[in-house]
């Protein structure tokens, strides 16, 4: 090659790469706050936990689906899903596709233990106008499944207590879970100096609640625009994190979000990899 066009082409080369290392392509898409749509609406949001059992078997399944579809193609769907165990994070999903209306996912975990297990799942759409308009759709579903055991013929069966038939076993579970999950929120609170006097407590597994119920002294409207701008936050900062990690940490519980009473910010305490992180996201102004 002669002297002249090895210097050409290594030119070339080197914008190519500069290119590259400045302005990498974006193969995940981020959910980004919009504002929501007024027409577009999903038409189904299914997030379930399933229990099953062979017979003569001292373990027992669980399978977790997730099942949404909008009322017509959007230029993003996106859905994220997360499961606890006893409020231990065990796992996480972030589904997206292009031009398209519906996301399905179905996986299955082995256990032998009596456990509580909850899903927590948000379903979020682009719709994209002209003149460069964006609107967003979101909607959060949520899954509890208790699990049982009793010992017949042998065998341990699990069974799915209910609250109304069998209230001592469920109740025993969720008590469980809610004193180790409140030891790590104890734990998170101190190390931040947090006084929760001045905030109103909120577990990630039941921020779903707000779809039918507006914070504090805001409207059901206001209540909707704060909630999707805080799962902005929590994808980019928590389960970013969560799904690059392939080996999920065991100290990561149920994040905690605190909604100050003056209205001024919301913080969201958890630990990740044993690393204790604090977010904080100010109300917007309305």
């Amino acid at each position: 090659m002669r002297k002249g066009n090895f210097i050409t082409f290594l030119s070339a080369f080197l914008i190519i790469l500069s290119a590259l290392l400045f302005f990498p392509s974006q193969t995940v898409p981020t959910i980004t706050y919009f504002p929501l749509d007024p027409k577009g609406v999903f038409k189904e949001t299914k997030n379930v936990l399933h229990l099953d059992q062979k017979k003569q078997s001292n373990a027992y399944s669980v399978t977790w689906e997730n099942h949404s579809e909008s009322n017509e193609p959007l230029f993003l769907r996106q859905d994220v899903s997360i499961l606890f165990r006893d409020g231990q994070l065990i796992g996480v999903k972030s589904i997206w596709k292009e031009d398209a209306k519906t996301i399905d996912f179905s996986e299955t975990f082995h256990f032998k233990k009596d456990h509580l297990f909850q899903s927590v799942a948000l379903h979020y759409g682009e719709k994209h106008y002209p003149n460069e308009v964006i609107n967003s759709l979101q909607k959060m579903s949520y899954s509890e499944l208790p699990v049982k055991g009793k010992k017949k013929n042998g065998f341990m069966y699990y069974q799915q207590p209910k609250e109304q038939q069998d209230p001592e076993s469920h109740a025993a579970l969720q008590k469980e879970m809610r004193e180790n999950l409140l030891h790590h929120w104890h734990r998170l609170t101190s190390h931040f100096n947090v006084d929760l006097a001045q905030y109103n407590v909120v577990p990630l597994t039941e921020l779903h609640e707000f779809q039918e119920k507006a914070l504090m002294s805001f409207t059901q409207e206001q209540t909707d625009e704060i909630i999707a701008k805080l799962w902005e936050g929590l994808y980019k900062n928590y389960i970013i994190p969560i799904s690059k990690n392939k080996d999920v940490s065991s100290d990561s519980y149920v994040p905690l979000i605190l909604f100050e009473k003056n209205e001024h910010h919301i913080l969201v305490l958890f630990e990740l990899n044993g690393e204790k992180i604090k977010l904080k996201q100010v109300y917007p102004e309305f």
